[in-house]
């Protein structure tokens, strides 16, 4: 290990030394005076107790053991430029590991992170696909950096980064007979085959609960816990569901019409950090990227029926 006494300013005197040849050459590089120079090099021989540099005319020649420093001195020098390229951030820089549930990941998110990692090629990404309640914990514990999820989260570990605001909307098959109807309710959906998300799902409770305020119950014959499963089981005729339009409504699907619900059931669809240390600089530039490339539709709650 250098002594504490070695300064980087002698070092760069004596690399400049050793490149130019000539003390004014070198104090021009580094601003400075040739007297600056000198007494840095005559610093750094007594400090090593070895002669760096011989007079031959009016240049100085590195003697061998200058050469042996100037070797051992390369990591220092090229860790530096480095450094001032910019290209360490990379190196030392771990992947954002990012965690999305099924439909949010497959219809929404992967595109974002093709996007994001095109305009920044530097960028790491791990992206997984998981359960919403196995993205809550594995970012409250720090599996995660970032997960996005409409699921609701209480956990004091958690900090919640809202996205957007959606109401769900009634997904019937495009042939149904209430798509004559430009709004739905749960009158009209009184005994239909009804398909959703398990019973531990916060949507799947508040459906019940507008159900149960209309004095109805509703009839269940599919439960699944993805919500791409439930577009796909209402695309195929087995019977309507209520659900979060973002993000499966914004691509179009000959197979499913949706209508909007009333009374309106809200979802927010928040991106998810730990609150135990601070976010990285990717993730910070990937939340931003998503908000401005959300798409207007779903931002002003504007699906196609």
């Amino acid at each position: 290990m250098l002594s504490r006494s070695y300064s980087f300013r002698e070092f760069e005197a004596f690399r400049l030394l050793l490149t130019t040849g000539t003390t004014s050459a070198a104090a021009q590089r580094l601003k400075v005076s040739q007297s600056v120079v000198s007494r840095s090099i005559s610093n750094l021989e007594n400090r090593l107790g070895k002669i760096l540099f011989e007079r031959s005319g009016n240049r100085l020649v590195a003697t061998e053991e200058a050469l042996v420093l100037d070797k051992a001195l390369d990591p220092l020098f090229e860790s530096l430029m480095r450094i001032h390229e910019s290209n360490f951030v990379e190196e030392i820089t771990p992947p954002l590991r990012l965690a999305a549930p099924p439909a949010i990941a497959h219809r929404f998110l992967q595109d974002q992170v093709v996007q994001f990692v095109r305009q920044q090629p530097s960028a790491k990404i791990s992206f997984e696909v998981t359960a919403s309640n196995n993205l809550v914990t594995g970012v409250a514990d720090g599996q995660f950096d970032l997960g996005l999820t409409d699921a609701y989260a209480e956990y004091s570990g958690v900090t919640h980064h809202p996205l957007c605001t959606t109401n769900l909307v009634c997904a019937m098959p495009a042939d149904h007979a209430l798509t004559a109807k430009s709004v739905i309710q749960a009158d009209d959906l009184a005994g239909l085959p009804l398909i959703g998300l398990p019973r531990r799902q916060i949507t799947r409770t508040l459906t019940e609960r507008t159900f149960a305020k209309a004095g109805l119950e509703p009839h269940f014959v599919i439960e699944t816990a993805t919500a791409v499963s439930i577009w796909h089981f209402v695309g195929a005729g087995l019977g309507l569901a209520l659900v979060n339009p973002f993000p499966l409504a914004l691509t179009p699907d000959s197979q499913v019409a949706v209508r909007p619900f009333d009374p309106s059931i809200s979802r927010v669809t928040s991106f998810l950090t730990t609150a135990n240390q601070p976010l990285s600089s990717t993730a910070r530039r990937f939340m931003r990227f998503v908000r401005i490339n959300m798409p207007n539709e779903i931002l002003h709650q504007k699906i196609e029926p």
